[in-house]
């Protein structure tokens, strides 16, 4: 791979390299992973805390307490209802719809992210249409950029921020869909102030991508082709369509009535279990138990009836966090990187699209001379321009978002 540079000056005149150099890459943090016993035992440790992390919830205590206070209940209570049971309940009414709602949710989550890509690739080849495209004017093959305002490619990159940000805040408000949102009234009074603040946002980014069709315009009145300006808008109709499926994942969640059995099945059915726990409590040998006393046996069926709940409780725990495709959690789309790469990158257009020197002179048709203003046009054009600074409606626009 080969890039701008030489072996003179390596960039420390002007910042960029002058000929071509060779691209080597920065293996230095390479060389200093660790070893891969000790590789091993930091991610045997992040596991263990990433499992801490998920079955620390107010499901699993719950679920953990119940099933406790049911073995106990059943061993001084009914004893003679223990039974040995067949723990095909467990796997059909639970773990099954389980783990097909978490493949839903991380299907959901695919789709968001490549909508979240998607829009910010479509979103930076606009910025580049407007800050790099130029078109016949006065009979050369450049130079019609020269009538466009001074200020519109910072007005394009303000706007663009503007949505990038609005689209932020959009995605990590606080997702829907909650069922108390529909039953209970404190939850309906939360689900309005949760949906203003989504349509706020949401009328930032509409009203933005408008503004970027009247920019397409605007270059249109100075010359530029109907089939360029075809293409820009395209462009844009792209970003909005991509933006519609975001609201889509964001707004709309898995089905409801599976939530709801799901967790009213981790919480009841270990007072259903009970019997069966006790039945084991009876039956274990003292090798399991660590002793011949009933405590003993007993202390062993309350511990495998709470780590039955903890997998249960935490497998639903898995599913609920993967529902916001958005939200911060461990395998949710990073949406404050992806928008901050994508200003990130029309910043690094802005300053570097203009040194290659392979963009064409502009020439004139046989017999006739290139005008002065074409001439100037150009260099206008291929001249480094500093980075525009935001503006202030583009910062000022999110920050009182909710």
């Amino acid at each position: 791979m080969l890039a701008t540079g030489c072996l003179k000056c390596l960039g420390r005149c002007c910042g960029v390299p002058c000929g071509p150099t060779e691209v080597r890459p920065n293996t230095a943090r390479l060389e200093r992973k660790p070893g891969i016993w000790a590789a091993y035992g930091l991610d045997l440790l992040a596991n263990v805390l990433v499992i801490i992390n998920y079955i620390l919830t107010p499901d699993t205590l719950l679920a953990t307490a119940i099933a406790v206070v049911s073995v106990i209940l059943y061993d001084i209570y009914a004893v003679d209802l223990s039974m040995n049971m067949n723990y095909s309940l467990i796997t059909f009414g639970i773990i099954f719809p389980l783990t097909m709602s978490i493949q839903q949710a991380f299907t959901r989550r695919e789709t968001a992210l490549r909508s979240l890509v998607m829009f910010r690739s479509y979103a930076i080849s606009v910025y580049s249409a407007h800050r790099m495209w130029d078109w016949p004017a006065n009979g050369a093959t450049l130079g019609g950029r020269e009538g466009l305002p001074d200020d519109h490619c910072e007005n394009v990159r303000s706007l663009l921020t503007d949505i990038f940000k609005s689209v932020e805040a959009y995605c990590l408000l606080p997702r829907g869909g909650h069922a108390r949102y529909y039953y209970t009234i404190c939850g309906h009074h939360e689900f309005k102030e949760l949906e203003v603040a989504l349509t706020t946002q949401t009328k930032r980014v509409l009203r933005g991508i408008t503004r970027l069709f009247k920019a397409t315009e605007v270059m249109k009145v100075h010359g530029f082709p109907s089939g360029e300006a075809s293409r820009l808008n395209q462009f844009v109709q792209k970003m909005l369509t991509e933006w519609e499926l975001i609201k889509a994942m964001k707004e709309y969640r898995t089905p409801h009535a599976m939530r709801c059995f799901a967790r009213f099945y981790i919480l009841g059915l270990p007072a259903v279990l009970a019997p069966y726990y006790v039945h084991v409590s009876r039956d274990v040998s003292e090798a399991w138990s660590g002793g011949s006393a009933q405590g003993s046996r007993l202390a062993f069926a309350c511990a495998f009836a709470a780590t039955v709940s903890i997998m249960m409780a935490g497998l639903f725990s898995v599913q609920q966090s993967l529902e916001n495709p958005f939200s911060p959690s461990l395998d949710a789309v990073r949406v404050q990187g992806e928008m901050a790469d994508a200003i990130e990158a029309m910043d690094d257009m802005n300053i570097e699209a203009f040194r290659d020197d392979s963009v064409p002179e502009p020439s004139a048709p046989p017999g006739r001379e290139l005008s002065t203003s074409v001439r100037k046009s150009t260099m206008r054009v291929l001249q480094l321009e500093a980075p525009p600074s935001e503006s202030q409606g583009a910062t000022r626009g999110v920050a009182d978002a909710v």
